[in-house]
């Protein structure tokens, strides 16, 4: 997934606030019979939230449903523009990463009990939720997993890795060993969700991405042997040039595992359909590597692929809220959507479509299924301000690729922006 550039969301957010009076609803006139949804995501992934908006029309008389859908790169500064000119959708799928921007400025409605969330693990549920209430709920659960392409690994003379087994340091001799074996052009691995590769390293070494408290859960140390792990990467040419990375950046189609240039790629498991479709391959889902060598100790995590939420604005709350239980509590709705937008979080609804899913799909079903035994304790929630850590870190990162930053230099700037953005 590629990452927004980050804008100053809580300067306009709080701008429209104040001049709003941080009021909710349409100041109590007749209900919208246009309901407005923002989502983001690839050209698959919105046809499927397409189809499934047509399944609430269908049992919604009289209701239509306006979806506003751009690729992730651009979404979130279009939508804190919305929100500042008082225009955004009713209905706002969120990355959990500014979940807590929005809420905490009353940009979103407080949701109670009103979506049910009885058929969640007690770890899903929990998502959305801030110290001010519940103001989300999970569209879906993802984790992170390296995609391989076993037709790449054979042309370079590369087994298959162990992923049960694999340690970060196997990653790195196994990505640099497929760019050797390879015609040019094609290479080791993909670099791409620097964040998650992150919070799995951190939490693989006993820290944490944040406090329970809303705080770091890191200092500069606990990230400079990750940034000397990347510089490494590079440096063994198991990654290509920082220049080809960027544009690799810029969509999930343009990766290089989806152009088959390359051998690995990580991505959350919702892409698993959507790289297997750009990339014609056969993909192989494996967990990503330990710090140890056990898969049972790699700290592995589920995450919303991303949030529902409600604008505090909205016309027609009532009808937004109907909505979003459709989205995550109907099986119609999870039988065009599948794992698009993640494995769905209610049980029911996820055994519902087992029978019905493609194999890609199958194969983020069956993986969710295979690391459950094996997950790490829950992730602390993302405090506001948490949102400007993907892009600042990928500038950093980068920096150390494009060797204009030492790994500890990077590391510094990364600790010293996010506790300053946490702070805001």
């Amino acid at each position: 997934m590629m990452k927004p550039a980050t804008v100053a969301l809580g300067v306009l957010i709080a701008s429209v606030l104040a001049t709003s009076g941080c009021g909710t609803g349409s100041g109590g006139g007749e209900a919208s019979s246009t309901l407005r949804v923002g989502c983001f995501g690839n050209d698959q992934r919105t046809q499927k939230v397409q189809a499934a908006a047509k399944a609430f029309e269908s049992a919604h008389a009289g209701i239509t449903v306006q979806l506003e859908c751009t690729g992730f790169a651009s979404y979130f500064d279009k939508l804190a523009t919305q929100f500042a000119a008082q225009d955004a959708p009713d209905v706002v799928m969120l990355n959990d990463s500014f979940l807590g921007e929005y809420a905490d400025r009353g940009a979103l409605k407080e949701l109670g009990a009103s979506i049910d969330v009885s058929k969640f693990s007690e770890p899903a549920a929990a998502e959305g939720k801030t110290a001010k209430g519940r103001f989300g709920v999970a569209a879906g659960l993802n984790t992170m997993t390296i995609l391989a392409n076993p037709d790449v690994l054979k042309a370079a003379g590369v087994e298959m890795p162990d992923d049960s087994t694999w340690t970060w340091q196997t990653y790195a001799e196994t990505a640099a060993k497929v760019t050797a074996g390879s015609e040019k052009g094609v290479y080791g691995s993909d670099l791409s969700n620097f964040g998650p590769m992150l919070e799995l390293w951190l939490r693989q070494n006993g820290k944490s991405m944040y406090t329970n408290e809303g705080g770091l859960g890191y200092q500069t140390s606990d990230v400079t042997g990750f940034m000397e792990f990347l510089k490494g990467l590079g440096a063994s040419k198991g990654i290509p040039p920082a220049s080809v990375i960027t544009e690799q950046h810029k969509a999930l189609e343009q990766s290089g595992l989806a152009t088959n240039k390359s051998a690995f790629g990580w991505f959350f498991s919702s892409a698993v359909g959507a790289v297997t479709k750009a990339s014609g391959a056969d993909l192989t889902v494996l967990r990503p590597p330990s710090t140890t060598g056990s898969s049972a100790e790699a700290a592995l995590f589920f995450k919303p692929d991303s949030l529902w939420t409600i604008n505090a604005r909205a016309e027609n709350p009532t009808m937004a809220q109907k909505f979003v239980d459709f989205m995550v509590n109907n099986p119609e709705a999870a039988k065009v959507t599948l794992t698009s937008l993640g494995v769905p979080a209610n049980s029911q609804v996820r055994e519902a479509i087992a029978a019905g899913v493609s194999p890609a799909d199958k194969k983020a079903l069956d993986f969710a299924e295979k690391i459950t035994p094996d997950l790490g304790g829950q992730r602390p929630a993302i405090p506001a301000g948490g949102g400007k850590l993907d892009s600042t870190l990928q500038r950093h990162a980068m920096d150390v690729l494009f060797g204009s930053l030492t790994p500890q230099e990077a590391a510094g700037k990364l600790t010293t922006d996010m506790a300053s953005a946490i702070k805001e």
